[in-house]
């Protein structure tokens, strides 16, 4: 049976049937700055949603993922539904394909932990330990993605950006020996542990895609009105 349409939310979803997924009128951006102001940069709140990455898919810019050598069962591409699950099994090069055709960019690792909250904080939410209300790691929550903006929303940044740690790593367009940076953790690393944290980076080769590894665009800030 068709969906009625709804009210557009940031979701991940053609909520109101328009055609068009999130656009800026209803999905919050965050804004973060690197040295000079003229170095501020935007985005959305959420990890890239199954549902968005469709849209590039379809628009022909994008690819769709294979699968990982992990379990297919966890590859949200694959999955009937999890529209707004955050997709996974992207690569380094599918990933920032996806933030260039919406005419941003991965994150460097600076931009990254800016948006995090920046190197004076231990994690996103402040200085106190992550717990289940915070962050989707192991242990908190079942194998495997969660849908964004549901679970986890007391681990919000300063700028305003959820998931920053748990979840999935994310891609950064930060290089470490030929190889680019990951951020943030995912839903299988210990982070009620405190393995990882804002300064936590994790180097992999770019073809490499798996269950646990995400996206997160930035793009240039508007100029201020005059």
């Amino acid at each position: 049976m068709p969906r009625a349409p709804v009210a557009e939310r940031c979701n991940g979803l053609d909520d109101d049937c328009d055609g068009q997924v999130d656009n800026d009128l209803h999905c919050p951006i965050w804004t973060a700055a690197v040295g000079p102001a003229d170095a501020q940069f935007v985005g959305t709140v959420t990890e890239v949603t199954k549902s968005q990455y469709a849209s590039c898919v379809a628009a022909g810019a994008c690819v769709a993922p294979a699968s990982s050598h992990q379990a297919l069962s966890e590859c949200n591409w694959q999955l009937p539904d999890r529209l707004d699950h955050p997709i996974n099994c992207v690569n380094w090069e599918e990933s920032r394909s996806y933030c260039q055709w919406l005419g941003g960019d991965l994150p460097s690792e600076e931009e990254w932990e800016a948006v995090a909250g920046g190197r004076a904080l231990v994690q996103p939410w402040g200085n106190t330990p992550a717990d289940c209300t915070k962050a989707h790691s192991g242990g908190c929550a079942p194998r495997g993605t969660v849908p964004v903006l549901t679970l986890f929303l007391g681990g919000v940044s300063p700028s305003g950006a959820y998931d920053m740690i748990g979840n999935l790593r994310e891609w950064t367009r930060t290089m470490d020996e030929e190889s680019p940076l990951l951020k943030g953790g995912g839903f299988d690393d210990n982070i009620v542990g405190e393995m990882v944290n804002i300064s936590w980076r994790l180097r992999l080769p770019s073809e490499r895609r798996s269950v646990d590894l995400g996206i997160r665009c930035i793009k240039p800030a508007p100029p201020p009105n005059p």
